[in-house]
């Protein structure tokens, strides 16, 4: 990470909390409305035994199978109900309608509300409730001749058996979880465009500066920031710029130093010129007035040895 520029620190620094965040309360949302929908099905499950158990218990007690059948029948309509049956306090089927029930088991079977029970399988779960007598009042001739051998008493009578399907259960788990995920994804876009554009606010001022800086030390001392972000950016690119015409205005100065002594060493060295000129110029008039004197004076020299 250390060698990471800028801009991808920024970007991680925004997404890595988003999709922490995201994950984790995404899976437990999720979680938690499967289970919502599992829960949701059983209590509708448990809602329709219990209610089916009440109303069959006249046709148990008359032994009426037409009436049990109409039962079955019309508890079908009810969504994601399977199948339904009825049987009498020995496990005899008295009115069955839908699909054979499926027998293949998932764990224990639970007891709820004190006396449904619950049982699972791969694809239904079955509901078990049980059928009691409520001291209904019936002549004899009202009952099934089944039924006009057994005396009807406060105990147990039969079972209201249903199976619901878990088909849209599932769907709509899968819906949930689509949805849950398009979501998390949009958030995590969203985040990621958010992190795009602040990493940009302050990576592209900071690349400006150090552009920049570079340009003036490789002596384009005319490069200039130009940044309107009203924040401390703007402040450090006027500071830089102030920096750089304080380094152009002491260029300057010293270009100007330099060329008034170089003109004036110009000047001196002219002048020195001029001198050894004259020098030169004065010692040759020398040297020829010492010959024009030694001239003039060898006669007199000559005539006074004689």
């Amino acid at each position: 990470m250390k060698k990471w520029k800028l801009q991808n620190r920024i970007l991680s620094l925004v997404l890595l909390p988003g999709l922490i965040v995201s994950v984790f309360l995404g899976s437990f949302f999720i979680m938690q409305r499967m289970s919502d929908l599992d829960l949701l099905l059983e209590e509708r499950g448990l809602a329709i035994g219990k209610q089916a158990a009440s109303t069959s218990e006249y046709g148990v007690i008359s032994g009426n199978f037409l009436l049990l059948e109409n039962l079955t029948n019309n508890l079908l309509e009810e969504r994601d109900l399977r199948a339904a049956r009825i049987l009498n306090k020995d496990g005899q089927v008295l009115a069955h309608s839908g699909p054979i029930m499926i027998e293949n088991y998932i764990g224990n079977t639970q007891i709820k509300s004190g006396r449904l029970q619950l049982s699972k399988t791969q694809d239904t779960i079955r509901i078990k409730a049980p059928v009691f007598s409520q001291n209904i009042d019936l002549d004899n001739n009202d009952l099934e001749p089944l039924y006009k051998q057994q005396s009807v008493s406060n105990d147990l009578l039969g079972w209201v058996e249903i199976e619901m399907s878990l088909t849209n259960t599932q769907l709509g788990k899968y819906q949930h979880l689509a949805i849950s995920i398009a979501t998390v994804i949009s958030t995590l876009l969203l985040c990621l465009m958010l992190a795009i554009r602040i990493s940009r606010s302050i990576s592209n001022p900071v690349k400006d500066m150090v552009t920049c800086v570079d340009n003036i030390s490789d002596g384009k001392i005319d490069s200039r920031v130009h940044i309107n972000s009203g924040d401390e950016f703007q402040t450090l690119a006027a500071g830089i710029n102030a920096m750089a015409i304080a380094i152009q205005r002491a260029k300057n100065e010293h270009t100007q130093n330099i060329e008034q002594a170089t003109h004036d060493i110009r000047e001196t060295l002219d002048t020195i010129e001029i001198q050894n000129i004259e020098l030169d110029i004065a010692r040759r008039e020398a040297i020829e007035a010492s010959r024009i004197k030694s001239e003039f004076l060898t006669p007199y020299h000559r005539y006074w040895h004689l």
